[in-house]
This record gives C-alpha cells, sequence and structure tokens, in this order.
C-alpha cells in the first residue's frame, strides 16, 4: 500500500472541467474521468438536467448520451425539444449499450472522453 503525506496530495495535478458560472456553483471543477449518472424519482427533471449537462459538457470534449431506460422514442426526443438541445457535432446519442460495448467505443480514436 502506498502513503503519501498532504503535501505530496494536494501538489498532484489533476485535468478538470473549467466550468463557469451556475455550473460551477452547481458542480466546481469536476475531474475530466469517469462517468456521469443522474439518479431519482420520476418527473423530477433528470432527463432535462442530463440533456443540458451534456450540451454544456460538448464545449469541452465530445460528448455521448446513453439513454439506457428511455430509449430514442418519441418521449426523449421531445425531451430534446423541449431542452432546446442544438444539433452538435460533438454530441452522440445511443439507446441502452452495456458496458463493454461502451468500453470499444470511447476507446476509438476521436471518441468522446472518458
Amino acid at each position: 500500500m502506498r502513503t503519501m503525506s498532504l503535501n505530496v496530495l494536494y501538489s498532484k495535478k489533476f485535468k478538470t472541467y473549467p466550468f463557469q458560472n451556475d455550473w460551477l456553483n452547481v458542480f466546481g471543477t469536476p475531474e475530466r474521468s469517469g462517468i456521469w449518472l443522474l439518479y431519482g424519482k420520476e418527473k423530477n427533471g433528470k432527463t432535462w438536467c442530463a440533456l443540458k449537462l451534456t450540451e454544456y459538457l460538448s464545449q469541452f470534449a465530445p460528448t455521448i448520451y446513453i439513454s439506457a431506460e428511455e430509449g430514442l422514442n418519441y418521449g426523449f426526443v421531445q425531451a430534446c425539444k423541449r431542452a432546446k438541445m442544438e444539433a452538435k457535432k460533438n454530441i452522440q446519442f445511443s439507446d441502452y449499450i452495456s458496458i463493454e460495448e461502451l468500453d470499444v467505443k470511447l476507446n476509438k480514436q476521436r471518441s468522446a472522453s472518458t
């Protein structure tokens, strides 16, 4: 097990998103890695929030929105319109894909960031 002092811990460098305004107030400066998961009760704005977050993240890197629960059905398309999503080349949409399929997709050149 590797240990480190607090000074070494504080000196570590991380790649983060340069969030601004309300995004900065809500999320701070999140690290540019991992998977974002929104969870909560039905009809509380998760899809709308996720769509707006996807749109914002796409300013910094290619972004994939995986609509695992809803799929890419009529209701989801309507949610995109309500969120006033704009067509951007840095955003891709997918219905459910397995973690293994996602791993393959993210390891391709010019894929969304991990």
